[in-house]
């Protein structure tokens, strides 16, 4: 799949790129047959409060499943 660039190169306040939005007009992303993984955390006061353990864990799926594709 062959995404455009997310930022231009513009940089008008001095610290975020200016969004490419010409770039990603009408453009269509098809995410048929990608796998996806989802973890819910817990949070109080809409602060999550495992959020860290959650990362760690999605990063290990996704090193796991990154390994086992790149054997087949």
């Amino acid at each position: 799949m062959d995404l455009p660039n997310t930022y231009t190169d513009k940089n008008e306040i001095g610290c975020c790129g200016v969004p490419n939005i010409d770039a990603w007009d009408k453009k269509e992303v098809i995410f048929e047959n990608r796998n996806f993984i989802r973890m819910h955390t817990n949070s109080f006061l809409y602060m999550p409060l495992n959020m860290g353990k959650i990362m760690s864990k999605l990063f290990k799926y996704a090193k796991k499943s990154t390994n086992h594709c790149m054997n087949m």
